[in-house]
């Protein structure tokens, strides 16, 4: 996972809880692709998400607090990053963030709602682009 913000490219290496973040991401996308209002797109149960990922539901809660955590340790001034990952009793979705989903350099799906850019790729590069804050 690389995350490019404020013109600086910062490689995050490849962890399992950045699949997590992929999935939420299509999860969003193919909500949005099937006219689902804003409030309910993305939303998946813990439950849900965890077979997904083939991975027990502690598990995966912990898989979502460590891809904040590495966010928050690796790029302290992107404080809106912390928001990737929206919860709620029970279930969790991607935040409403410019996302493109690229399979080799083909690109699978783009989500452009907001001010921030990810980018990822099936081999586990994730990119974000922010514009400079002034």
């Amino acid at each position: 996972m690389a995350v490019t913000a404020a013109g600086k490219a910062i490689d995050l290496g490849e962890r399992t809880h950045h699949y997590s973040l992929l999935t939420l991401a299509r999860r969003r996308i193919e909500d949005i692709q099937r006219g689902i209002e804003e409030s309910a797109q993305g939303w998946v149960s813990v439950e849900e998400l965890s077979k997904m990922l083939g991975v027990e539901p502690p598990h995966l809660n912990m898989q979502l607090f460590r891809a904040r955590g590495q966010l928050a340790r690796q790029i302290p001034e992107q404080s809106d990053l912390l928001d990737v990952i929206e919860r709620r009793r029970g279930e969790a979705r991607f935040a409403s963030i410019a996302v493109e989903i690229n399979r080799g350099k083909q690109l699978e799906a783009r989500l452009t709602p907001a001010i921030s850019t990810f980018r990822t790729t099936d081999k586990g590069e994730y990119k974000s682009e922010y514009p400079n804050s002034s």
